[in-house]
């Protein structure tokens, strides 16, 4: 297990020297900085909890096959910001709880892209306060599914694009794109 936790930082610079390979558990908590330029390569099987903090500088962050991310929101906003954090998911993105998921990378393309499951349980939003670009892509390979009470925005400053599918479960539950 390697935890970044509160007023942490780890860095990672540019090139398969520098990568962080996830085989077991990976977890960046209130306060904790992912940053760098580097890549994370989450492996089949492993995971990744952000349970807050912030994914900065040019970070790409892959989620394999079988592998799974889980957002929390517990204790804050997970925040992606600087230069363009990406995340690419063929594997499970879990999102739960009451924490945004918030872009503040000012001038950069920021983007979550889902060629996977996303469970989008959570009753928080996605938002940009950067006036950054910040996409959210589900894939013909992806599917996004919701199965909890309560209110999810995707927020005006903050793309959507759907070409795989798409469930909403519950008549309680909404999700609003602005």
């Amino acid at each position: 297990i390697l935890a970044i936790n509160s007023g942490g930082t780890l860095s990672l610079s540019d090139g398969p020297a520098s990568d962080l390979v996830v085989n077991g558990t990976l977890s960046l908590n209130n306060n904790g900085i992912l940053n760098g330029s580097g890549t994370v390569l989450v492996n089949s099987s492993a995971i990744f909890n952000w349970s807050a903090g912030t994914i900065g500088g040019s970070v790409s962050t892959n989620i394999s096959t079988s592998a799974t991310l889980n957002i929390t929101g517990i204790g804050g906003t997970a925040t992606l910001n600087n230069s363009a954090p990406i995340i690419n998911s063929g594997g499970t993105i879990n999102w739960t709880g009451a924490g945004n998921i918030n872009c503040s990378a000012a001038g950069s393309n920021v983007s979550i892209s889902n060629g996977g499951s996303f469970l989008m349980n959570a009753t928080a939003n996605f938002t940009n306060t950067s006036g950054g670009i910040f996409f959210i892509t589900n894939s013909s390979s992806g599917s996004i599914l919701r199965n909890v009470a309560g209110n999810t925005t995707i927020t005006a400053n903050v793309g959507f694009v759907n070409q795989g599918s798409f469930t909403n479960s519950l008549s309680t539950s909404t999700i609003t794109i602005q």
